[in-house]
């Protein structure tokens, strides 16, 4: 059979990689917290094998979490990691039978060694590096998709500069998606609300032109002030109901660039700050727009 995945198996890689994500993140939190990451550790790696067994035809569609290690080796394929995820195997249960918590140093090893086994066990059993599949392949949305694929791509090539300029775009392309697929939710002939037009940068820029024929440059000056702080309240109250995190948001917004929207729905990037030359920085802030777009079903 041929090692690239399938659009369904990347689907479902898509949601081992977003299991181990979280435990990652939970693993570097506070206790009890921290000790409670072996369960989405254990969740993505059984995950995992099984659908190692599904592509391989490697025996029992649901196993014992340490026979899936004899059902690959029965196929000629020898997994890694084999004893350390045992170890991991035996914790989770002890956590979830009998409440007792693993220690710090114990957290550290066992992130270590899921992180071991799935860049190991990833590139053999799929033909494809474990740090490649992301939620990306989750998003429907095929503009959406393909400025965050740029901007995976561009965080591989060590451009920050360009990768945030790609999310920033990307981020724009799910809210007007999610705005559309509301529109056409809507019933027919629905009037528009003072609050929406408020909303559309035309309206804003009729009534701050009037504002300014009539008072001056200086009441325009202070009117685009307001109009910016009711503008980014109005957006933050939004990303709240969509049941988006706004610390998130928050933080996405410190680093991207910001986005002129023109006429024609083209879009151009300017950067009015220093771009971040931390990886991880960048890593988060797309993260964040494939967390939107997925839970918004973009």
């Amino acid at each position: 059979m041929s090692v690239t995945p399938s659009a369904e198996e990347l689907r479902r890689l898509s949601l081992v990689r977003h299991l181990y994500g979280l435990g990652v993140t939970q693993s570097h939190g506070a206790a009890p917290t921290a000790a409670l990451s072996i369960l989405p550790f254990h969740d993505a790696a059984e995950s995992f094998l099984q659908l190692a067994c599904e592509r391989y035809e490697a025996g029992e569609n649901k196993a014992d979490f340490m026979q899936y290690w004899s059902l690959l080796g029965a196929k000629g394929i020898q997994v890694s990691q084999r004893e350390t995820m045992r170890r991991l195997n035996a914790a989770r249960r002890v956590l979830k039978h009998q409440g007792v918590l693993p220690a710090e140093v114990e957290i550290e090893g066992f992130r270590a060694a899921v992180t071991n086994f799935f860049y190991d066990a990833t590139p053999m059993l799929f033909g494809i590096d474990f740090n490649r599949v992301s939620l990306v392949h989750l998003v429907s949305d095929d503009a959406v998709r393909q400025n965050l694929e740029k901007a995976y791509a561009a965080l591989e090539a060590n451009d920050h500069q360009g990768a945030l300029g790609f999310a920033a775009v990307a981020f724009i392309l799910v809210r007007r998606a999610r705005d559309r697929d509301q529109a056409q939710s809507l019933p027919p002939h629905t009037p528009a609300t003072l609050p929406a037009l408020v909303a559309r940068s035309s309206f804003r820029g009729f009534v701050l032109n009037d504002l300014e024929r009539l008072l001056g440059h200086s009441i325009r000056r202070f009117a685009e002030r307001a109009d910016d702080a009711i503008g980014t309240l109005s957006e933050s109250l939004e990303l709240v109901s969509l049941g988006l995190p706004l610390t998130d948001y928050i933080f996405f917004k410190a680093y991207v660039p910001i986005v002129h929207q023109m006429i024609d729905g083209s879009m151009t990037v300017e950067w009015m700050k220093a771009c971040t030359q931390d990886p991880d920085v960048v890593r988060r802030c797309l993260s964040f727009v494939v967390d939107a777009a997925v839970r918004l079903g973009v």
